[in-house]
């Protein structure tokens, strides 16, 4: 090309003449030097073309793809290629690639699209669309939003195969124009099917990605529909037979919902998976509730619930809502066991006895009749229930556990009430401390030379008043009475002391009174023999030279044994008295 039409046009006229032998290249090239109307530059052009299009004219190289008769062989030398389309993409109502543009070209780069005289494109798994009308249309493929998912489960490469038509055999047809007309022989491109057409065929494939699905389920109360925490669920692939290959298990998401990331399509036999709840929480039944009889029929022959996996996402097995289990609470139980230990030494004790009473809500009181006795479990070291206690309506829950027999050397019995709310069977675990009797003693001291026998033996009463650890209250009182003999045996440096020893005292807390005016004594100093006796004493008033106090005194019988000492003097030495004193034993 020379870059003007007119001068191709003169350019390749010269030539052809040339190549007619009608004159010589030189002959051209001295005409064209001797013409007035063109530039330089433009004769130059003009003379480098038409030597161009003459050599190549007489290079038989150039005319290799020729018959001996003018024709050139198409196929021989025709390529045919299809453009690689983008990816599937989302379209309205379905999917589809980009489009891919046919090329059909042959020999000397010649673009031989207008001749394409068919184009049919094969894509098994979607639909062939053409752009437009025309034979060598470009084209995508297409598949339908249903199909695109089905696809998706198991991944899918769907390959093109284009096939074009062509004429094989192509010459140079000579077009004659009149005899008188102006216009000059021009060469027009033939072609012939004498010898039949070639195909070429051109392919590209692409591939739809395989996806992986994650599954939501939830975990409630049967009863109150909350959420529960705390169970653990599995999934399971199918082999067509059984369920037989544990995929992995559930991410427990702390709010009552787990979920399984990644499922695979491919992983099981037509989409079939398996739900195996391995674990409740606390305090729920391991069997959720079958919601109908496939899915009672699915757990007694799999343990679980049967899902299917399928293009538009999980179904359940016939279950409205299959993505629930919901758990039944288990009825509250307990066991009640009962370590027996000293109070003050923690030491294991035995040949106690401890019994369970139960609630009535009728009477609001615990039954007379026990519910069960405690049995000891050696290997435990503990009394132990043989049978749960059971929560009921009846009950509301309530439990009282009493120890009805004491090991020997001990009181204040122990008791216990529980209430049963927790769901499942739990084990309430209790120590039962029990405290050693404890022996009080007090003393009385008097003045030997105080004593006028005359008057009677010098008699004193006390009085000993206070709760155990259990919080009942004690009584007991006390007397002692000094004789002549006991005085004249017992005197030290002018003094006389007499006790007496309240034994077996429960453990606890206790006031200790002198009781009432002891004839001609008043009552001068109260003295602590043990470090558990409180003393605290006030002056009232001086009697005879004596001075007279109120002694407030206190004994913690919890941990030991306590002793007191009263002190009293004689302050009137009236002529007539008599002291007697009968003690009364209950039988």
């Amino acid at each position: 090309s020379t870059g003007d039409w007119r001068l191709d046009y003169f350019v390749t006229q010269v030539a052809i003449h040339i190549l007619n032998g009608e004159f010589t290249y030189n002959a051209a090239a001295n005409a064209i030097n001797d013409a007035s109307g063109a530039t330089a530059t433009e004769k130059a052009l003009a003379k480098d073309r038409i030597n161009k299009l003459v050599n190549d004219a007489n290079d038989g190289a150039n005319y290799t793809s020729f018959t001996s008769d003018g024709w050139f062989d198409a196929s021989a030398s025709a390529s045919f290629t299809v453009s690689d389309p983008s990816n599937f993409a989302s379209i309205s109502g379905g999917y589809a690639t980009g489009y891919s543009t046919p090329a059909l070209k042959t020999v000397y780069d010649m673009d031989m699209k207008e001749q394409i005289t068919s184009l049919t494109v094969s894509a098994p798994g979607s639909t062939v669309q053409k752009k437009d009308n025309k034979t060598y249309s470009a084209f995508r493929l297409f598949v339908t939003s249903d199909q695109y998912k089905s696809y998706q489960l198991t991944g899918k490469t769907i390959t093109a195969k284009a096939t074009v038509t062509a004429p094989r055999y192509w010459g140079g047809a000579i077009y004659s124009p009149s005899s008188n007309s102006t216009y000059q022989n021009i060469v027009l491109w033939s072609y012939t099917t004498a010898a039949g057409n070639f195909t070429k065929t051109a392919s590209f494939s692409k591939s739809i990605p395989k996806k992986t699905f994650s599954l939501n389920i939830k975990k409630q109360d049967a009863k109150t529909k909350a959420a529960l925490k705390g169970a653990t669920f599995s999934l399971w692939s199918y082999n067509g037979t059984s369920y037989n290959k544990k995929l992995g298990n559930f991410k427990d998401n702390g709010d009552g919902t787990y979920t399984y990331s990644g499922i695979d399509y491919t992983t099981t036999k037509d989409g079939w998976f398996l739900i195996k709840e391995d674990k409740a929480p606390a305090g729920y039944s391991n069997e959720y509730v079958l919601e109908n009889s496939a899915d009672r029929t699915n757990y007694t022959k799999y343990g679980g619930r049967e899902i299917q996996l399928t293009a538009d996402g999980f179904t359940f097995d016939d279950v409205t809502n299959g993505n629930v289990f919901k758990d039944p609470p288990l009825t509250p139980k307990a066991n009640i066991e009962v370590m027996k230990l000293d109070a003050n030494t923690a030491a294991s004790l035995k040949d106690a006895e401890f019994k369970v009473y139960e609630w009535d809500k009728t009477t609001q009181d615990y039954k007379k009749d026990a519910l069960q006795t405690l049995s000891f479990v050696p290997y435990l070291d503990k009394y132990r229930t043989l049978t749960p206690v059971v929560k009921t309506d009846a009950n509301e829950g309530k439990f009282k556990v009493v120890e009805t027999k004491l090991p020997d050397g001990y009181k204040c019995p122990w008791s216990k009430e529980i209430t049963v709310t927790e769901s499942g069977t739990q084990t309430l675990s209790f120590e039962a401390p029990n405290y050693h009797v404890r022996n009080l003693t007090i003393n009385k001291k008097i003045q030997v030379n105080e004593i006028t026998w005359a008057h009677g033996n010098p008699t004193f009463l006390f009085t000993v008043q206070g709760e155990d650890i259990n919080g009942v209250s004690h009584t007991y009182h006390r007397s002692v009475e000094f004789t002549e003999d006991y005085v004249t045996k017992h005197s030290t440096n002018g003094y006389v002391t007499l006790g007496t020893t309240i034994a077996n005292i429960p453990a606890g807390n206790y006031k200790i009174y002198e009781e009432g005016s002891i004839l001609r004594y008043i009552l001068t100093d109260a003295t602590a023999q043990t470090n558990n006796i409180t003393v605290t004493k006030k002056n009232l008033e001086t009697i005879n030279g004596f001075v007279k106090i109120d002694a407030d005194v206190s004994a913690d019988l919890t941990a030991e044994d306590g002793e007191i000492t009263f002190e009293n003097h004689k302050t009137h030495y009236d002529k007539l008295s008599h002291n007697s004193i009968v003690i009364n034993t209950i039988k």
